[in-house]
């Protein structure tokens, strides 16, 4: 495990997956801690894909591959790329494993950086080849746990959504469905909304995700400035204690998707020798947070 720590955020981190495994501040785990009776994970990466694929296979350039869902950078070690005060980075390479699955070569970054209160996740895709185009999505799932304050339950959250622009995306036999509906700027928890799944939103503007409970703070901002999608979940069978608030730069297939990764929704197409940068901020506000 890795740490890092300033005078209002402390966290973790592990090579496995990259993934954060403790946000503190105040004294206080706002993480969720991946008990296994809801989800193991915690706030797992989420590459080559986000979602599920189509029959669970892709095809590309007469080749047919399966991936699970999500892809298959949250289940591989990545190594220690930098670590110092403030910032920590690790990177996950192609291989002869990944190859089996996704035909392409790459060099995927994460990075955590404490930026006051604020704790950055920053992604850098690479695409080392010589001639041939990348294609990925990625997202991130962080879980966040529930309550925010004691004594309070899930029912006594909210969300709100603050962007200029975004709409709500729904289900079709477990695909997206592109018709798009009015996006409600304030969410009330409730476990019955998340009964199909998760809630899927379009977010093609700068986009803050609040959460908090029955007073204005403590609350979690979860904030992107270019990130297309957002997926808002927790298991409604379980009463799960936790939320997961997900910017994501690719989303799951389409019903009429013809299974063809170049024509994929949400694919990003990375050209030979590139770089593709994109981050996240969770800011923890408590009551006297200008």
């Amino acid at each position: 495990m890795y740490r890092l720590e300033n005078e209002h955020l402390a966290i973790t981190v592990s090579n496995h997956g990259a993934e954060l495994q403790s946000l503190v501040s105040g004294g206080r785990e706002y993480l969720w801690q991946g008990d296994a009776r809801y989800w193991k994970r915690r706030a797992p990466i989420l590459f080559p894909i986000v979602g599920k694929l189509k029959n669970g296979e892709y095809r590309y350039r007469g080749h047919s591959y399966t991936l699970p869902q999500h892809g298959f950078a949250r289940d591989r070690d990545f190594s220690l790329l930098d670590h110092d005060e403030h910032r920590i980075s690790f990177r996950l390479e192609d291989d002869g494993e990944s190859a089996e699955h996704y035909p392409f070569a790459f060099t995927l970054d994460l990075s955590y950086t404490l930026r006051g209160d604020a704790l950055r996740v920053g992604w850098q895709v690479h695409n080392p080849a010589e001639q041939e185009d990348l294609l990925f999505s990625i997202g991130g799932h962080p879980a966040f746990a529930l309550p925010l304050t004691d004594g309070e339950t899930f029912a006594d959250h909210h969300i709100q959504i603050e962007s200029a622009n975004f709409s709500r995306l729904g289900w079709r036999d477990g695909l997206l469905d592109l018709t798009p509906h009015p996006g409600e700027r304030h969410l009330a928890l409730d476990y019955a909304a998340f009964a199909n799944d998760a809630l899927i939103y379009h977010t093609p503007a700068a986009t803050t995700i609040r959460l908090h409970g029955t007073r204005p703070t403590p609350a979690l901002n979860i904030s992107y400035p270019d990130l297309p999608y957002l997926g808002i979940w927790t298991p409604a069978d379980k009463e799960a204690p936790f939320i997961c608030i997900e910017p994501w730069a690719g989303v799951m297939d389409c019903a009429d998707y013809d299974g063809e990764l170049e024509h994929k929704l949400g694919i990003i197409r990375l050209a030979p020798q590139s770089n593709w940068q994109r981050h996240y901020d969770i800011q923890i506000q408590h009551a006297d947070t200008p």
